[in-house]
């Protein structure tokens, strides 16, 4: 039993697209539906998160690389040999497993199909990854293996992107109750009248596995009379795979049918590697007419994807090399981009720039060359063309609007109330010390918060109660002296401020007066007529005279 492919004569084969491929998704720690649930774009384009993923670790895109599988168990099942049963509930859309196995290439899967044809076995578990990856469960695997044919079933293969590397999962397509069987259709391309019987005893059973290629093809288009006579193995070759599902999704002309394809377009877009291949696709983009369709396609990651696809170019012949540029810049140019944000973001016009002025100091090299009398490959039209499409291009992305947006404030995620700040710490302390060519404190004590010590200079806390650590243990309680003490302190001068406001001295002896009489004799005498206040005061002279 392996957990992950094993790569014997195949080489793993990574593209440098995934890290580009950020999902975006607004994490929000405390809304669960905001880590890259069905919503997240990687995971509509079969690409697992990364690293870079905003979700972190709560990211829900990471089925392959937790190895998150549904709990199975094999069981024998008569004519069919073995199978593997649900051990528990699934629901339409999750992830029952990853095909595993020993992966080897074009030539070492012939010479295996050889090994295994001469020792009569019974069954093969080949599964196809790509042109020159093949997986071979036959020696090494996991349970998947086990998972027969059938032609209704309820799970299905998926080529996700983990890591820049194609893995293959299975996918329920149905609600399986616990105890059922697990099954995929093998979906055999068959010519001729070679067949295989098929045991899967359900009501759409054909009888025999995989479907003749003209019953799959547009019913528009008519086989040739070649195709009749050709006998191929039952396994589909992935250029005729892709072509297929190039014909489902196109329409006569070969542009996308609907908006609706612009997702499976993108998603054979990630997956396929192979010069043809991206060939064909371009070529189906060019045909679009649908504004929709394209605008529906940027919205699935096709700036990222060609750009991608851009960067690969230098890994294909120099014959073709070429060409595979121009189609290149024509599918930019019809593609509906409105902002210049887009083609910087994708960094599409970076590998733009760089393809003219590669393109111009290439023919300026030929020119001195020629001059000097050395002979080269002269410049051809379609190194021309390249410079005079790029040029054009980058002219036109130039004029595009440029849009500024302000970015959102990150929120700090609050720390619990009984941890300290970190200057409180003693090294961070020393060091704003030190960078103020100052001389730290010397004398230092330590302070107990929530279990962990934390040491401070005596300047931040209280100067009371320095006594040795031993005697610290315990927190200070304040004595009922202390408080009596301040109650005490408190009344006298309570008592104080009362004399002062209610007794006036006066002739060797006390007069109580308070406050509010006085208040209302004065509001009395600012009542009283002038003329009336005059007389009231010589009296009292009089008084005081006698």
């Amino acid at each position: 039993m392996i957990t992950e492919n094993e790569y014997v004569s195949a080489s793993k084969q990574r593209s440098s697209r995934d890290k580009k491929m950020v999902c975006g998704c607004e994490f929000i720690a405390e809304d669960p539906s905001t880590h890259c649930t069905d919503t997240c774009l990687n995971k509509v384009l079969m690409i697992e998160c990364n690293s870079r993923c905003p979700c972190g670790d709560l990211c829900k895109n990471k089925k392959f690389q937790n190895a998150d599988y549904a709990k199975t168990e094999p069981f024998y099942t008569g004519n069919k040999g073995w199978g593997l049963k649900a051990a528990q509930d699934i629901i339409p859309g999750d992830f029952v497993m990853e095909y595993c196995g020993e992966v080897v290439n074009q030539a070492h899967f012939k010479e295996r199909m050889e090994e295994y044809g001469k020792g009569r076995a019974r069954h093969y578990y080949f599964m196809t990854i790509s042109k020159d990856e093949i997986i071979d469960a036959h020696h090494k695997g996991n349970l998947s293996r086990f998972i027969n044919h059938s032609c209704d079933p309820n799970c299905e293969t998926q080529k996700w992107r983990v890591n820049g590397v194609l893995r293959i999962g299975f996918f329920a397509i149905k609600s399986i109750k616990k105890g059922a069987e697990l099954s995929f259709d093998y979906q055999y391309q068959r010519f001729g009248d070679d067949v295989q019987t098929c045991y899967c005893g359900t009501d759409k059973c054909r009888g025999t596995l995989g479907e003749k290629l003209s019953d799959l093809a547009r019913p528009s288009s008519k086989p040739s009379a070649d195709d009749k006579d050709k006998k191929i193995e039952a396994k589909k070759k992935d250029s005729e795979s892709l072509e297929l599902s190039l014909m489902k999704i196109t329409k006569e002309d070969g542009g996308l049918s609907s908006p609706d394809n612009a997702l499976q377009l993108s998603r054979l877009m990630v997956q396929t590697d192979s010069m043809e291949h991206r060939q064909l696709i371009l070529k189906t983009i060019q045909a679009t007419t649908d504004a929709t369709a394209l605008k529906r396609f940027l919205t699935y990651q096709g700036l990222n994807i060609l750009w991608s696809w851009m960067v690969d170019v230098s890994d294909y012949p120099a014959l073709i090399r070429t060409d595979y540029k121009l189609d290149m810049i024509k599918v930019l140019r019809c593609l509906p981009i409105s902002t210049k944000n887009a083609v910087e973001d994708s960094k599409t016009i970076k590998v733009l720039k760089k393809w003219v002025d590669n393109e111009q100091s290439s023919n300026s090299s030929q020119a001195d060359s020629s001059e000097e009398g050395t002979t080269e490959e002269p410049e051809t039209d379609a190194d021309r063309n390249v410079i005079e499409a790029g040029q054009l291009l980058l002219h036109q992305w130039s004029q595009l609007k440029e849009v500024f947006k302000i970015p959102k404030k990150e929120k700090k995620q609050s720390e619990p109330r009984h941890n300290p700040p970190a200057a409180f710490s003693l090294s961070s302390m020393l060091a704003n010390y030190s960078d103020r060519d100052e001389t730290p404190p010397k004398t230092v004590r330590k302070i107990e918060l929530s279990h962990t010590d934390y040491e401070l200079p005596v300047s931040f806390g209280s100067t009371r109660d320095r006594q040795p650590s031993s005697e610290r243990e315990r927190p200070h309680r304040p004595d009922h002296r202390d408080n009596k003490r301040r109650r005490d302190d408190h009344d006298e001068r309570s008592d104080k401020r009362a004399r002062d406001d209610n007794m006036e001295w006066s002739r060797g002896h006390y007069t109580h007066e308070s406050r509010a009489s006085k208040d209302k004799s004065a509001d009395d005498l600012e009542n009283i007529p002038i003329s009336q206040l005059r007389e009231k005061i010589k009296e009292e002279k009089r008084d005081e005279g006698g």
